[in-house]
């Protein structure tokens, strides 16, 4: 998720640079992401021999227009959560997005809010910037947009704390129809660690996503033909988890196994 903020669907390029100077635009926003999701075995990701062309010959190359080639991003997401894990369990998540290589000095914290799950998941996001000194006190700062939110909707309670990390290589496509929707898609490989320094990987998960970032009806249903082209084509249904309901059972298990501290 390098390519944070999500909201709107723009893509922050690592080639630019590290530095706020270097991410020219506003320190915050708020959008909304229609998506789908469909489970890979670690198997059949490693089995694609070149994952930059994994999207051609479904419908998502012959019915859009590709607006760049596809790009590799790499990241980490650090998950926040209460001791009740409130936000995760319910289908959020609120995490902060640390990038590598050359955009390595800008963070950006995001919450995404599950308002509705039907045939794809509906969801509200909001993401400020930060650098990565700020983070430490950001998490629980209610000034910061995505906790602010997460308070006054009474979603978490007490302390926030780090939960579990997700390390993504992501590739990314971005196409537009004929009707000049846009849509993001991707094919991600993860691996989950708990969040203590130093931690080994705890497991890890592969996955394909189509989401457009606009709520007018023509997107959705877009959105919803694609999708069904994607059940056909990948041979399989939509997956119904988060990354970060993953991640904190891919934590949770290891705490939970013989010989280990729950």
């Amino acid at each position: 998720m390098p390519e944070t903020p999500p909201p709107a669907g723009e893509d922050r390029d690592p080639a630019l640079g590290p530095g706020r100077s270097s991410f020219p635009g506003p320190t915050a926003s708020v959008g909304v992401e229609h998506e789908c999701k469909w489970d890979l075995a670690r198997e059949e990701y490693d089995a694609v021999a070149d994952p930059e062309r994994f999207f051609e010959g479904s419908i998502l190359s012959t019915a859009l227009t590709a607006l760049r080639p596809p790009l590799t991003f790499v990241s980490s997401t650090l998950y926040v959560d209460d001791a009740r894990r409130s936000l995760i369990r319910a289908g959020h998540s609120l995490g902060v997005v640390v990038n590598v290589g050359s955009a390595s000095e800008v963070c950006w914290m995001t919450f995404k809010q599950a308002v509705r799950r039907h045939a794809w998941r509906d969801g509200l996001e909001l993401a400020e910037r930060l650098t990565p000194a700020e983070v430490p006190d950001a998490l629980n700062d209610p000034r910061r947009l995505p906790v602010g939110h997460v308070r006054d909707c009474g979603l978490a309670e007490g302390h926030l704390a780090p939960v579990a990390v997700a390390s993504q290589k992501r590739v990314k496509g971005l196409g537009r129809d004929a009707h000049g929707i846009d849509v993001a898609y991707s094919l991600d490989l993860v691996t989950f660690r708990a969040p203590a320094a130093g931690c080994p990987p705890v497991g890890t998960y592969a996955c394909v996503e189509v989401e457009v970032n606009s709520s007018a009806p023509r997107a959705l249903r877009l959105l919803e033909e694609l999708a069904q082209e994607m059940d056909e084509w990948l041979g399989r249904p939509r997956a119904g988890r988060t990354k970060a309901q993953r991640a904190l059972a891919a934590v949770e298990a290891v705490g939970r196994a013989p010989g280990r501290a729950a």
